[in-house]
């Protein structure tokens, strides 16, 4: 059977049990039966009747067992209910697969309804695992493709095919999870959406974005259509973000057709559409409506149909394509509302789309199967799902990685929201067995868990909290967290809805519509952002509905605004909703303030209301009662500039949100907030900032103190953000922020983000004191994200008890850390660190840190900042004219070779005539020359035409041996104001080491130290003539790059520049023996754990380091060992594993701690 017979085969109604075993199974596992055929009907068992009833199914036959290489894998026949609708029913089917899995590792399920009626009804075909060495109690996953009439089957038939060129191989399970890959299918669709999007930009605006060299380059291919770039007034922006929306309104409908609701007979019932529709309407097109689509056919369907209330007319709409009048659902939630940017194209009539872009993009809809309900990494259905709209907008997020933005994978939203929510559901709950059934229940929906080990008070305590919880995520994007958490709410009220009775009984719809108006809030930055998240909640609330409902306006629940700011002009706007007496923050009641009282009426009617013209009306009652307020409490600051509803500057939490600040505050915030660096926040954001929280710093610093602000007492804060707050001087405010309350957990999530270049974790707080005794759970899943490594619990108030409170993941290494040095570094670090995190306080303190140094005796720890001094070295901000490269070196190599270069490219940059150049190349010319000649010629090229004609930092001249001065023998007035011309003048030079090089390196680079030179340095603004103290003597120094380990050697006698972070040692320790320290291995981790988890090392990192003041014995054999290997060095020789080993065995035993 070939691929497109057995798509057609997928594509039909049910073809009964013994015709899909024979097209599917068994080509699968190249058989013709099974061994045994199964008779026992387990929906009959006692241990699955019960579930069986719930879930609607008739029969369950295990029709035969087959081998997955060395896995069984049961088969099983499931006959469901004419009544089931099997999209509604994923909780039961979810508990009942749990079952089924309790004591198997595979299983495939076919589900399908009675045989007399499957016509034109789905059927689906699931594979269910667990993981080989997961355990017992975890959750087996079950991933299901959808077959039938409506249902595009192209991914399953080319993965069947796939599996059919395998079969025989052992690593079969494998090859059924590559073809049941949801994460694979996502990939592809991906991709090839983003390309078609990049077809309709390049033909409006010219230009296409092109990766190269690892970053993406705007090319431009041809001219722009003169038209489309007229109506956005040449703004290449708006067409993009008109692209967008126009498309993203385009795969919105592609999910609204599934359910039937596009294309409805006249007189038909809602569900009987067409499945095609969308594909349908272009394809019955006239040419001329094919030639202007957007004009002739779209714009119709969006603002005449979709936007327009036709209840009168039984909902029928001309398709202007279709010969007949065809039912059209009405959308009022605002997707389809006629903006700005519409009006522009609309209004600009030759404004056009080529046919052939949407033929192709139609074309590649019709390639995939859309789900409507969003999946969860246990139970999906194998196709696109809403959250790929999220996806698609995160991507296409103008400059996405500026704004800080990643798109969160889903198993990572799922776990924090299901942790957040038992959290929240959990406070007040001392019972550890009742914790761990709460716990149990929001993991797996059922309720036995709850009904066995909670009280009935209990039980109502957590229905009603369920009910009742206030969530928000104040940095939205396209709201991937309250999605994931409206889903566990849903699924949990579901389970509860028979047991705990909430008055009269619920549709599924009518709950979900619940949860978005009483328990939803979000806000973005981003204006499309905003767009996306609606609409994912709007098709929420799609699937579980019958006929099409009015969807609920999501103006003030879903907002645009910036999270950060609630002040405007130096102005607090928080109070707006409030009054203060006292000093202290009132929230207005019902008596004593009728205009916020009508504010939180109006925005409760506003949420429900369908008609156009009363949703405008109040919009404007609204603005007016925000304008009132404003008056009525005297605000010295004028908004008529700014709207209130949505702007970049400020949101007004406490005014949209009232009804939640008037209980103390959410109770749940939860998000993954922009990762944006202190250098990339505004000039006036940065002072905004400081007015608001005392400090500026990378935007997710600021959204924890938010995230906490906004919390009401014992609400849960869960975010996922860098880790570098765990242990970096600049963020010891938000650690000491999170330290103050209950830290429930942090989960290393190490970077699973497809373009972030930053390791991240989650972690959750509680807001409020933390408890004696209290255990953070920490979690390990830079292995696994699936299945992360459960670290000892280790007490909160540890954190508290170290260094700068740096949090640190609880292994058995850190530990012994912690109990060797932790109380010890502390006190150390309370006591001298405000002395020596400078080289002016080190200078300052010289006398009181001398006498200290004079105390130590063998055993004692020190912080290195104590026993050394010094610091950045010279910048002189134009090296091509003072430093030098050595002849005999692969620098100098390198120079002979780029020098024609760099000289051809300027003489045609710049047009220079160069005298005597004859007609010959560059390369010849300069041969002609000595290398005085040489570097005269540059250094006036550089007088004239600029100092970075050559490139910034370009290094141009090269010395002999002979040029160079023996620094042994310079007079310390040499050394200091530089040596006379007519003598060798040139002096080593370290300038950092890109190789990272360890121990020793004899330095490539020279300085000029004439007295014209140095004189020049020391007075030249732009130069920074700083370190000269330490000029002249040896050290030690390391690259702040910090890969796996960190990199130190020795310094020679010389002068060190800004980038050679340099200290010299004023205790009577070597400096080799600090050498050995930093390169070894425990060290490393030690400033990678305790110090500074990022990718540098900086002088105030070094001079953290606990340094052991070793024996006589122990330290002359360490220095021994480094001389050895700065011997061998010096000759090449890269024998030196064995003394490093021996290096890390004496360091180990030094610090009493095993590696």
């Amino acid at each position: 059977m070939c691929t497109e017979t057995l798509r057609s085969f997928l594509e039909k109604e049910y073809p009964g049990i013994d015709a899909f075993l024979e097209q599917v199974i068994y080509r699968i596992f190249d058989q013709t039966e099974f061994e045994t055929i199964g008779k026992d009907d387990y929906a009959q068992k006692a241990n699955y009747s019960k579930l069986a009833e719930a879930t609607g199914i008739r029969n369950m036959v295990l029709k035969g067992e087959v081998y997955a290489g060395t896995t069984p894998l049961q088969v099983f026949d499931i006959t469901v209910g004419d009544h089931v609708k099997m999209a509604r029913n994923r909780v039961a089917l979810q508990l009942l697969t749990r079952r089924i899995m309790e004591h198997r590792s595979a299983a495939f399920m076919v589900f399908h309804y009675e045989e007399a009626h499957a016509a034109s009804r789905e059927w689906r075909f699931s594979f269910c695992y667990k993981s080989s060495d997961s355990g017992a109690t975890t959750d087996p996953k079950r991933f299901t493709f959808l077959f039938g009439p409506g249902h595009s089957c192209r991914t399953a038939a080319n993965n069947f095919q796939e599996l059919f060129k395998k079969k025989g191989q052992k690593e079969t399970i494998a090859n059924l999870q590559k073809a049941f890959s949801v994460e694979a299918l996502s990939e592809e669709f991906f991709d090839k959406y983003h390309k078609h999007y990049e077809h309709f930009v390049l033909h409006a605006t010219g230009k296409r974005y092109v990766k190269q060299a690892n970053k993406w380059e705007e090319h431009t291919e041809h001219a722009p259509d003169e038209a489309i770039m007229r109506a956005f007034g040449g703004d290449e922006k708006r067409v993009r973000d008109y692209v967008k929306k126009l498309l993203g309104r385009i795969v919105f409908l592609h999910f609204l057709q599934k359910k039937g609701w596009m294309g409805v007979p006249d007189g038909g019932r809602w569900g009987e559409g067409k499945f095609r529709f969308m594909y349908n309407l272009f394809e019955r097109a006239s040419e001329t409506q094919r030639a202007d689509f957007v004009h002739e056919v779209l714009e119709y369907l969006f603002f005449h149909a979709l936007n327009t209330d036709r209840k009168a007319d039984n909902d029928r709409y001309d398709t202007r394509v279709f010969q007949e009048k065809m039912r059209v659902p009405y959308l009022n939630g605002g997707l389809f509302e006629e903006d700005d940017a519409d009006k522009c194209f609309k209004a600009c009539t030759d404004a056009r789309f080529p046919a052939e872009l949407f033929e192709k993009l139609f074309a590649f809809f019709e390639q995939y199967n859309f789900t409507i309900d969003e999946n969860d990494p246990d139970d999906a259905q194998v196709g696109v799902d809403p959250e790929m709209l999220g996806r698609i907008f995160e991507s296409l997020l103008e400059d996405n990685k500026e704004k800080g933005a990643f798109y969160t994978p889903k198993e990572i939203v799922q776990y924090m929201c299901r942790r957040s929510l038992t959290a929240y559901l959990q406070a007040d709950v001392p019972d550890e067995c009742m914790r761990k059934a709460i716990d149990e229940f929001v993991r797996t929906k059922d309720y036995n868990e709850l009904r066995l080990k909670l009280p009935p008070s209990l039980r109502e305590q957590v229905a009603e909290r369920l009910r009742t919880v206030k969530i928000c995520d104040p940095a939205i994007g396209s709201g991937a967290f309250p999605m994931g958490l409206l889903r566990e709410l849903y699924l949990c009220r579901i389970a509860l809805e028979d047991e705990v009775k909430e008055g009269r009984s619920k549709s599924h719809a009518e709950i979900k519509k619940e949860i978005l108006q009483q328990n939803i809030y979000g806000v973005d930055l981003d204006r499309g952002a905003v767009d996306i998240a609606r609409l994912r909640f709007w098709l929420s609330l799609v699937v579980d509905e019958e006929e099409p409902q009015p969807l609920p306006n999501l103006d003030y629940k879903i907002m645009q605004g910036n999270s950060l700011l609630e002040r405007y002009k130096d102005v607090d706007l928080s109070t707006l909703a409030s009054q203060k007496t006292d000093g202290r923050l009132i929230f207005i009641d019902d008596e004593n303030d009728a205009s916020h009282l009508s504010l939180y009426h109006l925005l409760v009617a506003y949420y429900g209301e369908d008609n156009h013209d009363k949703k405008q009306s109040l919009r404007a009652r609204i603005q007016q009662n925000i304008e009132e307020q404003l008056k009525a409490q005297r605000y010295k600051v004028d908004l008529s500039d700014v709207n209130v509803f949505a702007n970049p500057n400020f949101f007004l939490w406490h005014t949209w949100f009232s009804e939640v600040f008037a209980n103390g505050g959410f109770d749940i915030v939860i998000g993954n907030p922009p990762y944006i660096s202190t250098k990339g926040v505004d000039k006036d954001d940065k002072k905004m900032y400081e007015q608001e929280y005392g400090f500026s710093d990378d935007t997710y610093n600021l959204f924890t103190h938010r995230g906490l602000r906004l919390l009401a007492p014992n609400g849960c804060l869960c975010l996922i953000t860098p880790k570098t707050f765990w242990t970096i001087q600049t963020k010891r405010n938000m650690r000491d922020l999170i330290l103050s309350y209950q830290l429930d957990y942090i989960f290393d999530t190490a970077n699973p983000f497809e373009s972030a270049m930053v390791d991240t974790c989650v972690f959750q707080v509680i807001k409020r004191k933390m408890e004696p005794g209290h255990k953070v759970e920490f979690l390990d899943g830079s292995s696994s994200l699936s299945e992360p490594i459960a670290l000892p619990p280790i007490e909160q108030k540890m954190y508290l008890e170290t260094q700068s409170s740096v949090i640190f993941k609880p292994t058995e290494f850190n530990l012994a850390v912690y109990r060797r040095l932790g109380s010890t570094v502390k006190k150390l670090y309370d006591e001298w660190w405000d002395k020596i995190s400078t080289s002016k306080k080190i200078a300052q303190y010289a006398d009181e840190l001398a006498a200290y140094r004079a105390s130590l005796k063998p055993g004692d720890i020190a912080l290195l900042g104590c026993l050394t001094e010094g610091g950045q070295g010279l910048a002189t901000a134009n090296n091509g004219k003072y430093v030098a490269v050595r002849a005999n070196t692969k620098w100098a190599d390198n120079i002979r070779k780029s020098r024609p270069k760099k000289l051809e490219a300027a003489i045609t940059r710049y047009r220079i005539p160069i005298e005597r150049l004859d007609g010959l190349s560059a390369n010849d010319f300069l041969a002609t020359k000595s290398e005085a000649e040489i570097a005269a010629l540059f250094d006036s090229l550089k007088e004239e035409y600029g100092r970075d004609i050559f490139g910034q930092g370009y290094l141009f001249k090269i010395v002999e041996e002979a040029e160079i001065a023996d620094v042994d023998t310079l007079t310390e007035d040499e050394k200091e104001n530089g040596i006379a011309s007519d003598k060798p003048f040139y002096v080593p030079y370290d300038k950092g080491d890109k190789d990272g090089n360890r121990w020793y390196l004899e330095t490539p680079f020279v300085i000029a130290w004439s007295k014209e030179n140095v004189q020049f340095l020391k007075t030249d603004p732009k130069a920074r003539y700083q370190g000269y103290a330490f000029y002249f003597r040896e050290g030690f120094c390391w690259i702040d790059v910090n890969s796996t380990y960190l990199k130190s050697r020795i310094k020679g006698n010389g002068v060190f520049d800004v980038l050679s972070m340099s200290l010299f040692s004023m205790y009577h320790l070597e400096n080799s023996y600090f050498v050995a320290l930093i390169n070894s291995k425990l060290i490393s981790l030690y400033v990678d754990n305790f110090i500074n988890n990022t990718s540098h090392f900086q002088i105030n990192d070094a001079r953290q380091l606990p340094i052991i003041i070793p024996s006589d014995d122990i330290k002359d054999e360490i220095t021994h060992l480094v001389a050895d290997i700065v011997e061998k060095k010096k000759v090449g020789d890269t024998s030196i594993s064995g003394i490093e080993q021996r290096l890390e065995e004496l360091i180990a035993q030094l610090y009493s701690v095993e590696l």
